[in-house]
């Protein structure tokens, strides 16, 4: 099929050429080029395979007396977490009180991060950066994290 399209390019380039640049042929074939071009792209975009995002999703519950200034470190030793390559995505979330009968609200903080691929999430759980802030927020938990790891749809 590209050997088609190819040959009808030269055809084309040919044509114009023999016109000195002035063939009314001129403009049809450059919507006809950027048309193929648009269509290569989708093309390629079929053939990928769907992607799915690997979720990593961590429950922290925090001992009760922590100070305002702590809190705020450990806010931002988890936002700091969004640096390390081949994480997608960072959120950080509090409890939300929605008078569901249903709602666990056994943690203080959640983290959401997103993944491309179990790769990312096991390069991510070797990262200085990660060590170093589990380190330095150890003594604000209550508890150990409760991980759910999920891939979506």
């Amino acid at each position: 099929m590209k050997k088609i399209f190819y040959n009808l390019f030269l055809l084309a380039t040919f044509t114009l050429a023999s016109c000195g640049g002035e063939c009314p042929v001129q403009k049809e074939l450059t919507v006809a080029q950027a048309d193929l071009a648009e269509a290569n792209a989708e093309l390629e975009n079929l053939k990928k395979p769907e992607r799915k995002v690997l979720m990593h999703t961590v429950y922290l519950k925090t001992k009760p007396d922590l100070l305002p200034e702590q809190k705020a470190d450990l806010v931002g030793k988890l936002k700091s977490l969004s640096t390390i390559q081949g994480i997608l995505e960072v959120r950080i979330g509090e409890p939300a009180e929605t008078g569901d009968p249903r709602l666990n609200s056994d943690y203080n903080y959640v983290l959401h991060m997103k993944f491309a691929s179990e790769a990312d999430l096991a390069a991510y759980q070797k990262n200085d950066l990660h060590l170093k802030s589990r380190e330095a927020t150890k003594d604000y938990m209550a508890g150990p994290p409760v991980v759910f790891d999920y891939w979506l749809e």
